[in-house]
Formats: structure tokens, sequence, C-alpha cells
């Protein structure tokens, strides 16, 4: 059995073919471009090498107009002290249902709908993943500051554009560890305090 099928928008003419012999065929076709019309012809050749082709038939493929699907959105986060200087890692991850772009869209403070657009005006930062699009989503962001509340949504654009968002989060970041020596001079003074020492 042999299907050839022509991409009748770009011309572009392929291939398909089984070499085993039976009654019953099923071929699959390749590299279909979403809404695009397509013309194709079947051959099957018997085992005594007589060859057989069919009439042209035609179909139209499909346009993608669902967005895809985020769910298993996940939070890890980390302290990351360098003297004064402590910083939150956070790993984002989460699942689609097909493939398609990581994006984090974040805000620090809690916000009761997260804008979906970045303007100059905006303490919106958007995150970009690598350009490889995949349904295992993951986004390591540093900028996160120690004991502060961030709200933030992740992004997906599918291969036809169409894009997702996922509900709005809103998490605290650890907090800064403090020295036992701050926690002896911290609890003192919730103790003493009223003494006024040294007023």
């Amino acid at each position: 059995s042999e299907v050839i099928y022509t991409n009748t928008v770009t011309g572009l003419k392929e291939t398909i073919s089984n070499s085993e012999l039976k009654t019953s065929h099923r071929v699959e076709l390749t590299n279909l471009v979403p809404g695009d019309k397509y013309k194709f012809t079947i051959k099957g050749i018997d085992e005594f090498d007589q060859s057989v082709i069919s009439d042209e038939f035609a179909f139209t493929t499909l346009i993608d107009t669902e967005a895809p699907i985020i769910e298993y959105v996940q939070t890890d986060m980390a302290l990351i002290s360098k003297g004064e200087n402590s910083r939150v890692q956070s790993v984002i991850t989460w699942a689609t249902d097909e493939i398609s772009s990581t994006e984090l869209i974040f805000t620090e403070g809690a916000a009761r709908d997260l804008q979906l657009e970045v303007s100059s005006s905006s303490n919106m930062t958007i995150i970009e993943g690598e350009k490889a699009l995949t349904t295992k989503h993951i986004l390591v962001v540093t900028d996160f500051k120690p004991a502060t509340v961030y709200t933030f949504k992740a992004k997906s654009i599918d291969e036809s554009g169409n894009v997702s968002h996922s509900k709005d989060y809103t998490v605290l970041t650890p907090s800064k560890k403090e020295s036992v020596l701050q926690v002896i001079m911290g609890t003192f003074e919730e103790t003493f305090g009223w003494l006024k020492l040294g007023g």
C-alpha cells in the first residue's frame, strides 16, 4: 500500500508506503499543517507486481483552537544567604496536556487579579523558559526577597498560538534566619522592655 499526498497550499508532495501484503490497510500521514487542504491518491501492488491506483481524494486538516490545560502547579523555595544579601530561590513547575511554551508572570504583594499584560507602569515581571515546547515546565526564579508575599501565574502557549493561564497563586517566601544572639536580644527586649534600660 502507498499513499501519495500533496499540500495544495504549499505544493509539498510526500509519500507514505507499507510493503507488507495484506487486504486491510492503515497508513498514518505525517507533517500535516493545521487548516491546509490536501489531495491524495492510494496505490496498491499485489504479490504478482500488478498495481492499481485510486481516484483522487481530498481533505482539510483541523485547526487547533483549544488552549493547553495547565495543572499540577507546584513551588519549592530555599533561602540563599550571602551575608546581608539574602535571596530566595524558587523552583516553579507545572504540566500541560499538550506541548507548549513556559512563562511565569509575577508581582510583589497579594494581587486579587494579576494583570496579564506587563506595561512600563506596571510592577509585573515575566520570566520565559527555554524556547523548546514541552508538557513538563520548570522555571527557577532567584528574584524573590525573603519574608515577602508574591502573586504569580503560569502561562503556556501551544504550537497554534492558543494561550493559557493558570489561576493566581500567592506565596510567602521564607524569612531570613536570625542568629542566636539576635534571638536572645529580641527575647530580652520583649521581656524587660518596660524597664527602658539606658533610657
